[in-house]
Formats: C-alpha cells, structure tokens, sequence
C-alpha cells in the first residue's frame, strides 16, 4: 500500500483578528493573506465582549474567517 502526501488543510480554531490595533486596517487583510498562502483555509474569530461583536461579525460574513 502506498500513501500519498496531500498539503494540509488548517483551520485556526480560536484568534482574536479583531483585536489587531494598527491605524490602517491592512494588517489585517495581510496576516489572513498569509495565513492562506500557509494553509490555513478559515479561522474562528471569537469575540471578547459586545465592544467588537460588529467586527467578528464582519469576519463571519467575509466566508471562512468565522466569528462567534
């Protein structure tokens, strides 16, 4: 029997992208553009109180990047 390497499929099961602080909202877009690139196919952006449930909703909506 032979076994053949596929690349991984990631999931990020718990972050805090919403919490990045940067002045521009790049940061952002780039560290989930280099999470891609790595593997990772979809994270789950938990939120930490009814402050920045807007923004991980916002993640939620954007497909793959959920948020609860």
């Amino acid at each position: 029997m032979q076994f053949q390497l596929r690349p991984a499929m990631l999931f990020d099961a718990h972050c805090h992208l919403q919490l990045r602080r940067d002045p521009e909202k790049m940061a952002v877009a780039a560290t989930v553009e280099r999470a891609m690139r790595h593997g990772v196919v979809g994270a789950a952006v938990c939120g930490c109180d009814a402050t920045d449930w807007d923004t991980v909703e916002m993640f939620w909506r954007s497909g793959g990047w959920a948020g609860w």
